[in-house]
């Protein structure tokens, strides 16, 4: 995004259209409308995230993680969130990630809840319960921007595209 800014300021000689990242407009829609302080758990200094899983699964399983699970828990949890799936339906169509994975992403969950903390993927999620549930943020949101362009649109998963549709209405431009 800053990149993209640059390039355009570059050209145009001028500032011009807001340019961000998903996860970065989605940050500033729960900064501004969020009723609750955001404490990003990547951004934490006295929790890890990785940490807090192994030790989740450590005294669940009695065994610790490997790296394969660990990987698999944070894959399939992104996946989960970023097309708003839940596990069940996950295990129909894909291998699941490893026996008790719900027990442990429930845990995990409750984890960041009851600390204030949330991930990045919690970042869209919450967005997008903002907008959908705060008719005066999402008509503020859709009022501030006439247009939108979304760049490497491939890659845009089913929880941006929501949060997309939403705000680009009723223009939908």
């Amino acid at each position: 995004a800053l990149d993209m800014e640059n390039r355009y300021y570059e050209k145009y000689n001028q500032i011009g259209p807001k340019f961000s990242t998903i996860h970065s407009f989605s940050y500033g829609i729960l900064r501004y409308f969020s009723p609750h302080k955001i404490n990003l758990i990547e951004s934490s200094k006295e929790f890890n995230k990785y940490s807090i899983v192994s030790q989740i699964y450590l005294r669940r399983k009695k065994r610790k993680i490997t790296d394969e699970n660990l990987e698999a828990f944070f894959r399939v949890s992104g996946f989960l969130k970023n097309t708003l799936m839940n596990y069940e339906d996950y295990k129909k169509m894909y291998q699941g990630a490893f026996n008790g994975f719900v027990e442990i992403f429930n845990e995990y969950e409750n984890f960041k809840k009851s600390n204030g903390l949330i991930d990045f993927d919690d970042m869209l999620l919450e967005s997008l319960k903002i907008l959908q549930n705060n008719k005066k943020a999402l008509e503020y949101i859709q009022n501030k921007f006439d247009y939108i362009q979304i760049d490497e649109g491939q890659d845009t998963s089913y929880v941006q595209l929501k949060i997309i549709s939403l705000i680009a209405q009723p223009k939908n431009n």
